[in-house]
């Protein structure tokens, strides 16, 4: 999926397929790919790899090629998994739906071995753990004189993940910063492409890198479910549905444009119901929720590529 984005290891995978001396690579876009198509192309190649970005923040593009990727007769498919947590925007139960339906022979998660097996068996592929890796061609180590003390870039962690605790360190250094004689650049709504994330990394001597996923991991969406009624039953106003056609639509504009209205809806008189989700507190969802539940039996969280892109730009990690 390649739509306007700021998520540098989508570009990672996929520069590393197309630079690997024994593949040769052809590259599809499923946001424009039809199932017609894939249907007239996919007997020409021995293998189809979906990266993280088919699967990780929706379903919408991958939903209606599953059933044509079934139809192939010769080509090895194997998909990676984005987003490896519950959240109300992309069902987990569908997901692993969705890779059944294909025909997945493999499942590459980024979560150790038996989280993956824990979330996906239902799919019928084999499960392989496959972090993510150093890109050593971007991520190159900056100049031992840096701007800035501690530099930070990515977004506020919902409070549905179940876990606060990369919040919680972003505040810690933003509010105690000037105290601790630091000088501290956060950005949660600030986000770049690659090069300028690398950049970024590389002019700051430490960076803010708590492991990605959640503690309650489930193959289901029940506990989930639950509270997204929960945060929808709090709203109020014009709050945009994250199902709108607007939303789809707006995959397609320019990172900068995106931007500019994820400040507009977060300040607003309308809002968007995915941002809508972070006037409850991690607190109140914690005391309601979470705090009753037990935790999963598997170990959901996991190294992101925000760890191996500080270590290629020998950046301090906290």
């Amino acid at each position: 999926l390649i739509y306007p984005n700021r998520v540098s290891y989508y570009d990672d995978w996929r520069d590393a397929f197309e630079q690997h001396p024994g593949y040769e690579c052809t590259v599809r876009n499923i946001m424009t790919l039809t199932p017609d198509q894939l249907r007239q192309e996919i007997d020409g190649f021995d293998a189809v790899i979906l990266l993280h970005s088919c699967n990780s923040d929706t379903l919408d593009y991958f939903a209606p090629l599953a059933p044509v990727l079934a139809e192939r007769r010769r080509a090895k498919v194997a998909t990676f998994v984005g987003n490896e947590f519950n959240f109300p925007y992309v069902s987990t139960a569908e997901r692993v739906r969705l890779f059944a339906t294909a025909r997945c022979d493999i499942v590459a998660t980024q979560l150790l071995q038996e989280a993956g097996d824990h979330l996906y068996a239902a799919s019928g592929a084999r499960i392989v753990s496959m972090p993510h890796a150093l890109n050593p061609v971007v991520f190159t180590p900056g100049p031992e004189m840096r701007e800035r003390d501690i530099g930070v870039r990515g977004y506020k962690y919902p409070p549905y993940l179940g876990d606060d605790d990369r919040n919680t360190m972003m505040r810690f250094f933003t509010e105690n910063g000037a105290r601790l004689g630091l000088s501290i650049d956060v950005g949660e709504d600030k986000r770049l492409d690659r090069a300028d994330w690398a950049r970024f990394l590389q002019t700051s001597y430490g960076t803010i890198t708590t492991e990605t996923g959640s503690w309650y991991i489930s193959p289901n969406d029940e506990l989930i479910d639950r509270i997204y009624a929960y945060l929808k039953s709090k709203r109020s106003g014009i709050v945009i549905s994250n199902e709108s056609p607007l939303r789809r639509a707006a995959r397609h504009l320019p990172s900068p444009i995106k931007a500019v209205l994820w400040r507009l809806l977060q300040k607003g008189p309308i809002g968007f119901e995915v941002l809508d989700d972070y006037n409850t507190s991690f607190e109140e969802l914690n005391e309601v929720f979470f705090k009753h539940e037990p935790r999963a039996p598997a170990y959901g969280k996991a190294i992101s590529s925000r760890h191996f892109d500080a270590i290629g730009a020998g950046t301090c990690q906290i």
